[in-house]
């Protein structure tokens, strides 16, 4: 993942696709030096792709540590940087997905990970447009299509 970031190099930045605020007007993005681990991180789709596909490489040195970031937490609905599924998951089977969703000034995003059908998906909106629905429409789709 070599073009992910928390403060953007020069190079990186002038790549960088404009935000919209939910009217469509452009944006600044947001600089989160005090709480980077709340939204800071940027990075591009083919390093979104390579996060996602090492979810499911049991031959990665890191492999553990991603199963366990997946397992829940002694308490309430999280695991370690994701949610665990709630009613509208379980209702269409989806008990062993994992996701996250988020939004800074300009952008949203949503990931899900499924290990037990080794699919992911990613939604990434270059507006302050919610990302979950379609994010978990397309998780739903993805997991119950036969391709």
């Amino acid at each position: 993942m070599q073009d992910s970031h928390i403060e953007l190099p020069p190079e990186i930045a002038a790549r960088l696709i404009q935000g919209h605020d939910a009217n469509g007007q452009p944006v600044g993005p947001w600089h989160l030096t005090a709480l980077a681990g709340a939204g800071a991180i940027t990075s591009t789709a083919a390093d979104l792709a390579n996060f996602m596909q090492a979810q499911f490489d049991e031959s990665s040195p890191l492999a553990g540590s991603l199963a366990w970031m997946r397992e829940r937490q002694p308490t309430g609905m999280t695991a370690i940087g994701s949610m665990i599924p709630q009613v509208q998951d379980r209702f269409v089977g989806s008990s062993a997905i994992r996701w996250h969703d988020g939004q800074v000034n300009g952008y949203c995003a949503y990931l899900s990970v499924d290990p037990t059908h080794k699919t992911a998906v990613a939604v990434l909106i270059n507006q302050q447009k919610d990302a979950s629905f379609p994010g978990f429409l397309l998780t739903w789709l993805v997991r119950t299509q036969s391709w």
